[in-house]
């Protein structure tokens, strides 16, 4: 679970400095230096690792070859696995995924148990998290599908990540498929 420090934070940081603190509690935090005293970034420690306090918001329209053309909206219905879509964050460190999200508009039938999306995150071949699109957080299975899930994973900074959309029985099918990847650098 992120701890987000929130009292900590209205009294300042516990740390300010160019190293790594030594023997941290949860919730503490640091403002970490370069050696002409600027600041790198600002953690919080959640008892595992020192997370950014700020997270980072990475969306991507899912796109297949078939049927779809880009005219500044998606026109076209998603009928088959989407194309990955590579992301990174351009950090020296590496990433602490705290949510993902899926949002699709189906315009005739119904996701269900056995036909439905599912929204893969991958680190090169290897599936790192998934949500399966059955229903959006709301119930709905038709229109308008938002899915969500926390995750509270960190993934080092090397590979190639990915995100696609992929069929599970015979779902139907999906306009305007997007996600997002909310996460926090990690070290």
């Amino acid at each position: 679970m992120s701890y987000l420090p929130l009292q900590a934070l209205a009294t300042g940081f516990n740390y300010d400095s160019m190293s790594v603190p030594v023997s941290p509690s949860i919730g503490q935090t640091w403002r970490e230096r370069d050696s002409n005293n600027l600041v790198v970034e600002q953690w919080f420690w959640n008892g595992a690792n020192w997370l950014s306090l700020n997270t980072i918001p990475r969306d991507t329209l899912l796109i297949s070859g078939q049927s779809i053309t880009l005219t500044n909206i998606l026109v076209g219905l998603v009928t088959s696995t989407t194309d990955e879509i590579p992301f990174s964050i351009n950090s020296t460190y590496g990433i602490y995924i705290t949510k993902m999200y899926a949002a699709l508009r189906i315009p005739s039938g119904n996701l269900s148990a056995t036909n439905y999306w599912k929204l893969l995150l991958k680190n090169g071949s290897t599936t790192l998290q998934t949500i399966d699109v059955t229903a959006g957080d709301d119930g709905a299975t038709t229109g308008d599908v938002r899915k969500s899930v926390s995750v509270g994973a960190s993934y080092p900074k090397t590979g190639k990540y990915s995100l696609s959309l992929v069929q599970q029985g015979a779902p139907p099918g999906a306009r305007s498929p997007s996600a997002l990847i909310e996460c926090r650098l990690v070290r």
